[in-house]
């Protein structure tokens, strides 16, 4: 066997006895429509998930004030860990609802119920 293999993308791949092997975990993503509380605005939350768990949070609109903060929220990453992060953020006062169908046309976030 030789020390190393090609990838079926041509890139020469090399094992290390320091390093385990990847393992592949399939990602989903999921839309969700996030109210931050006058309280929550400054602190960093969405930091917080990239750091804390295996998400990648992306920003696809938001809408902040000094009184509130509308954010819609696409996180990508296992499923139990989506949950993990909804989960912190809920219990960081966040109010969360999915988001069904994609963003809205005009991609800013607006009140819940409005």
């Amino acid at each position: 066997m030789p020390p190393f293999a090609i990838a079926p993308d041509l890139r020469v791949t090399v094992p290390r006895p320091d390093v385990p092997p990847r393992v592949v975990t399939m990602t989903s993503k999921r839309l969700v429509h996030c109210t931050f509380p006058k309280e929550m605005i400054r602190e960093p939350l969405l930091y917080n998930l990239g750091r804390d768990f295996r998400v990648i949070p992306n920003i696809r609109g938001a809408t902040i004030s000094d009184e509130i903060g509308l954010v819609y929220l696409e996180l990508e990453g296992p499923e139990p860990e989506i949950d993990k992060a909804v989960q912190y953020l809920t219990s960081r006062g966040v109010r969360i609802e999915a988001v069904v169908g994609g963003l809205p046309k005009s991609g800013i976030p607006a009140r819940p119920g409005a």
